[in-house]
């Protein structure tokens, strides 16, 4: 008997290589939604950089080209469609503002909607002319009318494969101090709603008191500190991988006064939010 070893290219993550095989298999391009930024797709040096932009030719010529595409592209899949899959909680189709279709799978993890997945694209009703460019037309006949057999089947794919992206994430958390892990977690995990201290002790089952010096004997810092850290990286993960309004970057990360957060993170990062957008984005387009 013989075995064969099979390498990975050096310059690829396993999550990402596991991506283009299911890519290619299928014959989709997927992109991902961190609802939380977790992930920090937007990030060079990110597993999944990248990851969070259509990969469509047509969506790339748009982003180049029309400079109202990804205000109607935010709308859409931000807005819209992450709506939908918050209240669905399970893989479904839908058509976008261009007329393309796309599988959408929100992945929910420690009963928190944490990011969607989206694969495509196919055929939907018919493309919308006025906002496309002349080319497309030509593309559109290429492509695939979606197969519910066949969708089904990629539905359950991504489902295992978001679900155990989000459970190594945790894992990796878990390495540390046990007790540091459940804080640090918690905190994850409920950094967009108004968590107090009194919740952390409760998720531990200790004092008020206690909690806030274990807090500071495993991290050197305040409850509110560790809090504040764990909100500003999200929000700059958020700034740099879509087009989402301050206002909703302020609610994901818990703040409910948007002047208030583009106070804090200009004291947190030394640039207000917006120029701090323009400043470091990077692309893959």
């Amino acid at each position: 008997m013989i075995f064969s070893e099979l390498k990975r290219s050096a310059s690829r993550s396993r999550h990402e290589t596991a991506l283009l095989a299911i890519e290619a298999k299928f014959g989709v391009g997927i992109t991902i939604h961190d609802l939380y930024g977790k992930i920090g797709l937007a990030e060079p040096g990110s597993p999944l950089f990248g990851r969070h932009l259509h990969p469509l030719e047509c969506c790339r010529w748009g982003r180049r080209n029309n400079p109202g595409w990804n205000s109607r592209c935010v709308n859409d899949c931000f807005r819209e469609t992450e709506l939908h899959a918050a209240k669905r909680r399970e893989p479904f189709l839908k058509e976008c503002w261009t007329g393309l279709c796309e599988l959408v799978v929100p992945i929910q993890y420690q009963k928190v909607h944490q990011i969607t997945i989206f694969a495509g694209v196919f055929k939907g009703s018919e493309p919308r002319r006025s906002h496309l460019p002349e080319t497309f037309e030509a593309v559109y006949r290429t492509l695939p009318e979606p197969d519910p057999e066949i969708l089904a089947g990629l539905a359950e794919l991504l489902h295992t494969f978001g679900t155990g992206l989000l459970k190594e994430l945790e894992t990796t958390e878990l390495s540390e101090d046990n007790r540091l892990a459940r804080i640090r977690r918690y905190i994850a995990n409920h950094a967009h709603e108004r968590i107090t201290l009194d919740d952390v002790a409760r998720e531990l089952f200790i004092s008020n008191s206690r909690t806030r010096h274990l807090i500071t004997e495993l991290t050197g810092q305040s409850f509110s500190e560790l809090l504040d850290e764990v909100r500003m990286n999200r929000a700059r993960r958020l700034l740099l991988s879509g087009e989402r309004t301050l206002a909703e970057i302020a609610d994901a990360t818990g703040y409910a006064n948007v002047h208030y957060f583009s106070r804090r993170f200009n004291e947190y990062f030394g640039e207000p939010p917006g120029r701090y957008r323009r400043n470091h984005r990077h692309d893959r387009s």
